[in-house]
C-alpha cells in the first residue's frame, strides 16, 4: 500500500497555500476580490451618505422656509393689530391662523391671537365666541410664550372683560411691573384696570408711559385722550387724539374720541361731522358703533334736530348698554323736553353703566338745579363716586349758586380753593358772588389771585370787566372785556361765541345808559374778531 500523503493523512491541519507559500494567482485573485468589496462599499456609504445629505437638506430647507413663512405671517399681522381698527383685528386673525397651521406652537402668534381676541371681546364687544377663543390661545400662550407682553396683556384683558378691574391690575404689577419689566401693552391695560376702578391720576400716569413706549399703535393715546376728555382737560386731550391719529390717521376711536370732544367745545364742528359720517360707513364694532350714534346725536343736537338725536342715541344704546355717554345726551335731550323724571332716570343709568365720570354727576346736578331741584341736585353731588377734588367743590359751588344759595356756593369755592390754590376758576365764581353782593374790593382781591393763578382765563377778564362796570369805570372795562374777547379767538372759540360775548357786553352798556360806549365797543369789538 502506497504512502498516504501528508496533506491528507488524518489529524493534520489542511494546507493554506498563502501561508505557507501558494501560488503567485491564488494570492492575485484574493487580494482583487478585497479591493473590489472595498470599493464597491465605499461607493455604496457614499451613496447612502449623499441621498442622506439631500434629504436632511431638503427637510431644513423646509423648515426655514415654513419658519419664515409663519413668522412673515405673524409680522402682517402684528401690522394690522396695530392699525387697531375691527376690521383690521380680524384680518390679523387670519394672518395668524395662517402662521399658525404652518408652525402650531409659534409662541408669538398664539400670544397674539389671544391678546386679539381679547380686545375683540373685552373693548369691542363683540361676544363670547372671542372670549372663548382668548381663553383657549391664552392657555397655549402661556405654555409657549409664557413672557411676552400679549400673552399677559391678554390675561389682563379677559379679566377687565370679567368685570375684574382691580385683579387684573393686581396681576399686572405682581407678574411684571414689580419684575422691572413691562411695555406699552402692559402700560395701556393697567391704565384701563385702574380707570375702571376710578384712579383717574394712575390711569393718567399709565397711559402716558404706554403712549410713550409705543407711539406707532394708536390704541394706546387715545386709551389716555378719552381719560383726559373725560375730565374736560382741552389741551391734554386734543395732544394726545392728534398723536393717536399721526400714528394712523384712519383710527376711527382716536377720530370718534376727537370729534365728539370738539363738539362739545362747539369748535371744528364740520370737521367732525365728516368723521362721524365716514366711521359710520365702517365695519365697526358694537363699541366704536354706539360711541358713532352718540357723536352722531350730539352733532344732530347742534341743529336742534332733537327727535333725530333721541332715535340716534337709543340705538346706541342697543349697540352697547355700557356706554355711559349715550344716557347722557338722552338725558340732555329730555330735559329740552321737560321730561325731568326721564332725564333723571337716564343720568341714573349713565352712572349705573360707569360710576367713575364726573361730567355725569356735573352735569345731572346742574341740570335738576336750573329747574329748582335742590333735592335731586345736592344728590348727584352726594353720591360723587371720585376723590372730592377742587374740581368736584368748584362744580357743586356752581350747583348752589344756580340755586341761589349764594353763601354756601362762597364756602365751596373756598374748599375749592384750599384744595387747589391754583384754581382760577374757583376765584373767578367767587368774585362774581361778590360782585352782585357789592362787595368790590374782595371781589377785586380774589380776581388778582385768579390772574395771579392763571393769566390765560378769558372768565377773569369777564369778571374783572363785570368789576369796572359795577364802579362805573366803562372805559377800564370794556379793556378787560377786549382782553377776554382776545383769548377767547386765541383759544378757536367759534365765531357765535365770539359774537355772542360782543352782543352781551354792549347790551350791559345800554343798560347802564352808555350807549356811546356800547356802539363804541361793537365797532372795535367785531374788527377784533374778525
Amino acid at each position: 500500500m502506497p504512502p498516504i500523503p501528508q496533506h491528507y493523512r488524518f489529524g493534520s491541519r489542511p494546507v493554506d497555500r498563502r501561508a505557507s507559500g501558494g501560488s503567485m494567482s491564488d494570492r492575485s485573485m484574493g487580494e482583487s476580490w478585497e479591493k473590489r468589496e472595498t470599493i464597491g462599499t465605499f461607493l455604496r456609504d457614499i451613496a447612502i451618505v449623499a441621498v442622506l445629505c439631500v434629504a436632511g437638506f431638503a427637510w431644513y430647507k423646509n423648515k426655514v422656509d415654513n419658519d419664515v413663512a409663519a413668522r412673515e405671517l405673524a409680522r402682517e399681522a402684528a401690522a394690522l393689530i396695530a392699525k387697531d381698527n375691527p376690521a383690521d383685528l380680524k384680518a390679523a386673525i387670519k394672518k395668524l391662523e395662517e402662521s399658525l397651521a404652518i408652525r402650531p406652537k409659534l409662541g408669538f402668534a398664539l400670544a397674539s391671537m389671544a391678546e386679539t381676541h381679547a380686545l375683540l371681546y373685552t373693548e369691542h364687544k363683540l361676544g363670547d365666541a372671542h372670549k372663548a377663543e382668548a381663553q383657549k390661545y391664552l392657555a397655549l400662550a402661556e405654555k409657549h410664550a409664557g413672557n411676552l407682553p400679549q400673552t399677559y396683556s391678554a390675561r389682563a384683558l379677559l379679566m377687565l372683560g370679567e368685570g375684574k378691574a382691580k385683579e387684573a391690575e393686581d396681576f399686572l404689577v405682581k407678574n411684571v411691573l414689580e419684575k422691572d419689566a413691562g411695555d406699552a401693552r402692559i402700560f395701556g391695560a393697567l391704565a384701563m384696570a385702574q380707570r375702571a376702578q376710578g384712579k383717574l391720576p394712575e390711569a393718567k400716569r399709565s397711559g402716558r408711559a404706554a403712549s410713550d413706549s409705543d407711539w406707532r399703535n394708536p390704541r394706546f393715546s387715545r386709551i389716555v385722550a378719552d381719560i383726559y376728555a373725560e375730565e374736560n382737560d382741552a389741551a391734554n386731550a386734543l395732544a394726545f387724539y392728534g398723536k393717536a391719529l399721526s400714528s394712523y390717521s384712519e383710527h376711527i376711536a382716536s377720530q370718534l374720541g376727537k370729534a365728539r370732544f370738539q363738539i362739545r367745545r362747539g369748535q371744528e364742528l364740520e370737521p367732525s361731522f365728516q368723521a362721524i359720517d365716514r366711521a359710520l360707513r365702517e365695519d365697526l364694532s358694537p363699541a366704536l358703533r354706539a360711541i358713532a350714534l352718540t357723536a352722531k346725536a350730539e352733532a344732530l343736537l347742534t341743529e336742534q334736530k332733537v327727535d333725530e338725536a333721541l332715535a340716534m342715541v337709543q340705538d346706541a344704546a342697543k349697540a352697547d348698554g355700557k356706554f355711559p355717554w349715550s344716557y347722557v345726551v338722552e338725558a340732555m335731550i329730555k330735559a329740552s323736553k321737560q321730561d325731568l323724571e326721564g332725564a333723571g332716570a337716564a343720568f341714573d343709568k349713565a352712572i349705573e353703566a360707569d360710576p367713575y365720570l364726573a361730567q355725569v354727576y356735573f352735569d345731572a346736578a346742574m341740570l335738576m338745579a336750573s329747574v329748582g331741584r335742590e333735592d335731586k341736585a345736592v344728590q348727584y353731588m352726594e353720591r360723587f363716586a371720585l376723590k372730592k377734588n377742587d374740581k368736584y367743590y368748584l362744580t357743586y359751588g356752581n350747583v348752589l349758586r344756580t340755586l341761589q344759595k349764594f353763601d354756601d356756593a362762597i364756602a365751596k369755592y373756598d374748599q375749592a380753593i384750599a384744595e387747589n390754590e391754583l384754581n382760577a376758576g374757583a376765584y373767578v365764581a367767587k368774585a362774581a358772588i361778590l360782585i352782585a353782593q357789592n362787595k368790590l374790593d374782595e371781589a377785586q382781591d380774589a380776581l388778582d389771585r385768579a390772574v395771579a393763578a392763571n393769566e390765560f382765563y378769558p372768565e377773569a377778564y369777564v369778571e374783572r370787566g363785570n368789576l369796572m362796570f359795577a364802579k362805573k369805570e366803562y372805559e377800564a372795562g370794556v379793556q378787560e372785556f377786549a382782553m377776554a374777547l382776545s383769548q377767547w379767538k386765541q383759544a378757536r372759540a367759534s365765531q357765535e361765541q365770539l359774537v355772542a360775548v360782543v352782543q352781551g357786553v354792549k347790551q350791559k352798556l345800554l343798560d347802564a345808559r352808555q350807549r356811546e360806549y356800547a356802539n363804541a365797543w361793537e365797532k372795535e369789538a367785531m374788527n377784533l374778531i374778525r
